[in-house]
């Protein structure tokens, strides 16, 4: 759901209401239409504000307006600046000034002294709606069962997919799903978190069933898929809930080796999570403790699919982490190895650019674990001071993706660049596997041209 921010009184009148500066103000009017069918949009509403960055001392207030019925708006009496401007409505997306597609950024609105714009234009797009219905084996509804849209989309070559709407399924099962911004998405039911009591003192049997997905598999690799576009509305999407017992579990058995010399009372545990890129459910997580002298584990009741395997070794106020992507396709998974180290030390090198650039101290880099490849209990980031002559060593990092980051007292300065091995971090972030460090890390970090950068999309 998208909600209107807050905003001042309307249309505030100037301290001092001379002829002079009443000249000096500006009009802008327009109309909002649906990008859909081309009609009016009644009760959109148009929001003006300054840019954040300018006439930051100013205490002029954001100004608003509604359509008509005929979708036409109108805001006098505004002072010369540069503003956002933007037209909101229930179920459809925003839209701001200077967007040719909801996905790509607007453009600022720059009033000159006693400018007047009538003719400006929103076509908002209409959000998308799914729903459809649950069943058991039996063919009955299942209520209460949350439904998740899950929207697929590609960053950096990488593929996420997160939770962006969600129903439950009502006496008779149905779901219904709106506010959908245009994508591919997945389906997914889960059964209810806590058992639910009807009126008749009788217990819905929803935790008897695993987390399934349209069209009626366990397995999120093969769930399908549907794009969703502006204004659809599709129905009809209606699957069974798959019984626990109904698809075949497998197990992963293996062992840690741990090659750190910790005193006394290991503890590893050692997680299997579904490798996706979302919120974790209780459903799609099992563990089990390793063997305190063996290192041996086995980690049963998994449905096929793919799935990161995390080791957490415990010793006294430290937490060592290794992880491995298992598949488990329509067998058990033997023989998996799982070594945890003090992890390894990365050195690199800073080179400053532009004047100012800090040289001297207070500059640090760190890198933040990616959790979408290493699973979710990484042992933290890692964080290294960089020395006058621009050299920094990284201690103690295990296996995992990393992003790259830097912190200095220099207000305009932004890492450049950043390659390791010739690899660039910033696109491709720092793969640290099996130990192995990268040989050649560079960082560029510079105060150059970034001001004009940040205007260029003004």
């Amino acid at each position: 759901m998208h909600s209107d921010p807050p905003f001042p009184a309307q249309q505030p009148t100037p301290p001092q209401n001379t002829a002079a500066q009443n000249a000096q103000l500006c009009t802008i009017s327009g109309t909002v239409l649906s990008a859909n069918t081309g009609e009016p949009l009644k009760k959109a509403r148009i929001f003006l504000s300054l840019k954040a960055d300018e006439d930051a001392d100013s205490n002029k207030a954001g100004l608003s307006a509604t359509t008509d019925a005929a979708g036409h708006f109108s805001i006098d009496r505004i002072p010369p600046g540069s503003y956002n401007l933007d037209a909101r409505r229930t179920d459809y997306l925003p839209g701001r000034y200077g967007q040719d597609q909801p996905d790509k950024p607007g453009g600022t609105l720059t009033l000159a002294p006693g400018q007047k714009i009538m003719d400006l234009q929103f076509r908002l797009h209409r959000m998308g709606i799914i729903a459809g219905r649950i069943t058991d084996e039996d063919g009955d509804p299942v209520r209460n069962v949350n439904v998740d849209a899950l929207l697929h989309t590609t960053i950096k070559g990488k593929l996420k997919i997160e939770t962006t709407g969600r129903a439950t399924t009502n006496d008779v099962g149905e779901y219904r799903i709106f506010d959908l911004e245009p994508g591919r998405y997945s389906i997914r039911a889960n059964s209810a978190e806590s058992p639910h009591f009807t009126n008749a003192g009788l217990q819905d049997n929803t935790s008897d069933y695993l987390p399934t997905y349209y069209s009626g598999t366990t397995d999120s690799a093969r769930a399908s898929t549907l794009e969703v576009k502006s204004g659809d509305e599709i129905s009809g999407l209606d699957f069974v809930l798959a019984p626990k017992g109904s698809a075949r579990a497998f197990k992963i058995h293996g062992q840690v080796l741990i090659s750190i010399a910790e005193p006394s009372e290991q503890s590893v545990v050692v997680m299997a999570l579904r490798r996706e890129n979302r919120e974790v459910s209780v459903e799609d997580r099992k563990e089990a403790r390793a063997d305190s002298k063996t290192g041996d584990f086995e980690i049963q009741g998994l449905v096929p699919g793919e799935y990161v395997l995390d080791a957490l070794f415990f010793a006294a106020d430290k937490i060592r982490t290794a992880s491995q992507i298992v598949d488990v396709v329509n067998a058990d998974v033997e023989g998996v190895s799982l070594v945890l180290t003090r992890g390894i030390n990365i050195a690199g090198r800073v080179v400053f650019e532009g004047k100012s650039a800090p040289h001297d101290s207070n500059v640090k880099v760190w890198l933040d674990p990616v959790e979408a490849d290493t699973g979710i209990f990484t042992s933290g980031g890692r964080e290294a001071e960089v020395q006058t002559d621009g050299s920094f060593v990284l201690k103690e990092v295990g296996d995992a993706s990393y992003s790259i980051h830097m912190h200095s007292k220099c207000g305009v300065c932004y890492i450049k660049s950043a390659k390791a091995n010739g690899v660039d971090v910033l696109e491709q972030g720092l793969q640290v596997v099996s130990g192995a460090a990268p040989s050649s890390f560079v960082i560029v970090y510079s105060s150059r041209y970034r001001r004009r950068e940040r205007r260029s999309y003004r």
